[in-house]
């Protein structure tokens, strides 16, 4: 028995395919409640468009796509009461109370459509934060920016980087009150053509 461990440490890890096939697949997540169901977002960098996401109840053995069949997917979460939560280019975030079937946005606030990620807060997951970002040509829709939700996403309401393009936040497992954004100034506001930074 103690010899097959100390093989199995020493083995490299084998990696096999399971789909879904015919799309390009930008995040992926699990839910916490049963680790069986998988989600994962497409979308196309070069496209700008996506095929939206795909789920597997069978630990990524199969997959099939939930109604949300288009957009660019950035992130995907998924809460303790398997609520689903999707950053959207163009549809903002899109929650699914579900498990995936059907998806609605919850956008009151938000100064933009275009959501580059979206967090959890590791203490109490009714408490979401998203940010708001053009990823490649820093061009801002919106005012872009941080935002939080205290409400499981009805409304949101920004925290700060106004005018700034966050493109991605952590926050820290052994830290939660320390938060990692990446960020970088935006060329230019859409809302105000003129206004450079």
């Amino acid at each position: 028995m103690y010899l097959f461990i100390i093989i199995q440490l020493f083995l490299t890890p084998v990696w096999e395919t399971h789909g879904p096939y015919g799309g390009e697949t930008i995040c992926i997540a699990i839910d916490p409640n049963d680790t069986l169901v998988m989600y994962v977002g497409t979308g196309s960098v070069w496209k700008m468009g996506g095929d939206g996401i795909y789920r597997s109840r069978d630990g990524g053995k199969t997959w099939k796509h939930t109604s949300l069949n288009y957009g660019f997917i950035w992130d995907i979460e998924v809460d303790s009461r398997g609520n689903v939560y999707a950053a959207t280019v163009g549809y903002g975030v899109l929650k699914s109370i579900d498990r995936g079937d059907i998806w609605g946005p919850i956008n009151n606030g938000l100064s933009c459509l275009d959501v580059s990620d979206i967090v959890l807060d590791p203490r109490n997951d009714s408490i979401l934060y998203a940010c708001i970002g053009e990823k490649f040509s820093g061009v801002l829709r919106g005012t872009g920016g941080l935002y939080k939700s205290t409400d499981r996403g009805n409304t949101w309401y920004q925290i700060g980087f106004d005018s700034m393009a966050v493109s991605a936040l952590a926050i820290s497992p052994s830290s939660p009150d320390t938060m990692y954004l990446a960020v970088r100034r935006a060329y230019q506001v859409d809302s105000s053509p003129t206004d450079t930074l």
